[in-house]
């Protein structure tokens, strides 16, 4: 995988202006033995190998997922054209929830927001964020078996737009939040090895 972009949104006041309201559809995750989630997957995969820290179960303390709601419908009204929560999508009995889609000049791609309290001054590369990783390449690989249609055309992604809004910055003082956005695009053999795992630890979830 690589990086292709990496940038600090620095937002004025003209872009709270210019927001759109995008329609938020209401529908149920799937139940049931036969329906594993990819963030149940990875957690499980996470706790498992040792790559469930104290700062990512902070991020998952209800009060900072409602947050993270609240950022990421705030923030995709920054963003046109982008389908806000599409839907539910499923392969082999792995279910998963992208926060948007969206088609730009190098291709189609996933939208993912994180709203974090982990510290930016220790994660100057993005790809060392293992489970963000995993999450948007386990969409990518459900999307591109079904032929997913948007925008009157098979939705192929191979990239993962983040966006991530470090809720106390790089934790110098005076602490500021800092929304900074990455476009990640990955390859072939990672997105393989990554749905070898997920049907692998689903079974086990």
């Amino acid at each position: 995988m690589r990086v292709i972009e990496k940038v600090e949104i620095k937002l004025e006041w003209k872009d709270i202006d210019s927001r759109v309201v995008h329609p938020r559809p209401t529908y149920k995750r799937s139940t049931g033995k036969k329906v594993k989630h990819v963030m149940e997957i990875l957690r499980h995969v996470a706790v498992n190998n040792g790559r469930l820290r104290d700062e990512d179960r902070i991020d998952e303390m209800p009060l900072v997922v409602g947050l993270g709601m609240a950022f990421e419908e705030w923030c995709a009204g920054l963003y046109p054209n982008m389908h806000l929560q599409p839907g539910e999508v499923k392969r082999e009995g792995v279910a998963g929830n992208p926060d948007g889609f969206d088609s730009i000049f190098i291709g189609d791609l996933v939208d993912e927001f994180k709203f974090t309290y982990k510290s930016l001054r220790k994660r100057q590369d993005i790809r060392d964020e293992w489970m963000w990783m995993q999450q948007v390449m386990a969409y990518i690989n459900i999307i591109d078996q079904e032929k997913y249609v948007f925008g009157g055309e098979v939705f192929r992604p191979s990239h993962g737009r983040f966006h991530i809004c470090w809720a106390n910055g790089d934790y110098t003082y005076p602490l500021q939040p800092r929304y900074i956005r990455y476009l990640v695009e990955f390859g072939r053999m990672e997105l393989e090895e990554n749905w070898n795992m997920m049907t692998k630890y689903a079974k086990e979830v």
